[in-house]
């Protein structure tokens, strides 16, 4: 690939990366990947593997996040189920 047309590559692929979809950047990323220069290829698969990293750590932290809150509120209906056997209340 020559040194035109790979700017150009990285050109179309940082306008899709800001304003395409991710289906667009992974079938022009596809389209152009064979003809790439190796280390070109090796820089966009680290990035990729460095971006699955970033996202599985985020989806990671929200996973958390939404136990930690299930849990107290798990027990914030404990203490209300306790508090109304305490009171002798039905628990309907």
């Amino acid at each position: 690939m020559k040194k035109e047309e790979l700017e150009a590559f990285h050109e179309k692929l940082s306008d899709l990366t800001e304003g395409g979809t991710e289906e667009e950047v992974r079938e022009y990323v596809d389209y152009y990947y064979p003809r790439l220069p190796e280390n070109v290829r090796q820089e966009l698969l680290f990035h990729t593997l460095v971006d699955a990293v970033k996202q599985t750590a985020r989806e990671d932290a929200a996973i958390a996040q939404i136990q930690e809150e299930g849990l107290a509120a798990a027990e914030k209906l404990e203490q209300a189920r306790e508090q109304i056997q305490k009171e002798g209340l039905p628990e309907h």
